[in-house]
């Protein structure tokens, strides 16, 4: 595996801190990738520039372009005065996951990154649409960045699923492992794995099981969940202390585990919907993104297309 293109999405404000722009030089190096800038630089402005039901003529809408086109190329430059192959896009389409997916299927790029920030639940209907929207339909990996945290040295966290709950792919879990393992190859940075085992407590509370019983089903299972997360570690060479199964909610343990071991990204899985070209990222996993204090890499199933 190897992603040699990088599609990074800038905004309409053409914002992209110095911070985030080193992580980002640091991955592209690392991955020895070419580093394509998109801003959609439509503005609703060029619609409206002289008042109530005016429209902006060709020459300030060129205007407006040519003012987002220089600041994209000095974006380029900083990345190519940090030894990182870079061009630059700027698109007159309307801002959205729309004309980025789109973009991403004309370019085909290996790795789409957008910066995220953190959401509030009244806000996220808002906020998180162009995010959610793109889990659910760009068909390459897609990388949240939520924060400015470096990714030197980084910490990297597979979430996998091996007891494949909600129909999830058994290629999946690989897939996931196989991108991480390269990310953290690519920044020099350490790869764990992290299972959250389902709380059976809870399911066989209203059942008349035996304590024994009971006790036996659960130890069979976490044995069962354990030999399935240990047969993916030689797909990434991992020791056994960075191989982490925990009972608990997903949301609970994903969230634990990153910060427990303060790591920079987490690497997750979209599931598909049958007969449906988009993936279904669901309650669980939305609140995960939500909760989680780093980086977040979506993979999608083998197979995913628009």
């Amino acid at each position: 595996m190897s992603w040699r293109h990088i599609l990074f999405i800038v905004d309409s404000a053409g914002h992209v801190g110095p911070r985030m722009l080193r992580k980002l030089s640091h991955l592209a190096r690392g991955l020895g990738a070419e580093v394509e800038l998109f801003q959609p630089a439509f503005e609703w402005g060029m619609l409206n520039k002289g008042g109530l039901g005016s429209v902006a003529s060709d020459a300030e809408t060129h205007m407006t372009l040519e003012q987002r086109r220089r600041e994209l190329d000095s974006l380029v430059e900083l990345l190519l005065s940090a030894g990182v192959r870079a061009c630059g896009v700027v698109s007159s389409e309307k801002p959205g996951y729309a004309s980025i997916v789109r973009h991403v299927l004309d370019s085909k790029p290996d790795l789409l990154i957008v910066q995220s920030t953190r959401h509030s639940a009244i806000a996220r209907l808002v906020l998180s649409y162009t995010d959610f929207k793109l889990i659910e339909t760009c068909p390459c990996p897609l990388l949240l960045m939520k924060t400015e945290k470096s990714y030197l040295d980084a910490c990297i966290v597979a979430a996998v699923d091996p007891m494949h709950a909600h129909d999830k792919p058994p290629a999946l879990d690989e897939a996931i492992v196989d991108a991480a393992a390269l990310l953290a190859r690519a920044v020099g940075g350490t790869l764990h794995v992290c299972h959250a085992l389902t709380p059976w407590a809870d399911l066989w509370a209203s059942m008349p099981v035996a304590e024994r019983t009971h006790a036996e089903l659960c130890a069979a299972y976490r044995t069962q969940a354990q030999t399935r997360v240990n047969e993916l570690a030689p797909r990434a060479d991992l020791r056994d202390d960075r191989i982490h199964v925990m009972w608990g909610e997903p949301t609970e343990v994903l969230s634990r585990c990153a910060r427990t071991l303060n790591a920079e990204m987490m690497v997750m899985g979209a599931v598909s919907r049958s007969g449906i070209d988009r993936v279904f990222i669901g309650h669980t996993a939305e609140r995960v993104l939500d909760a989680l204090e780093c980086d977040v890499l979506v993979i999608k199933p083998p197979g995913f297309a628009v």
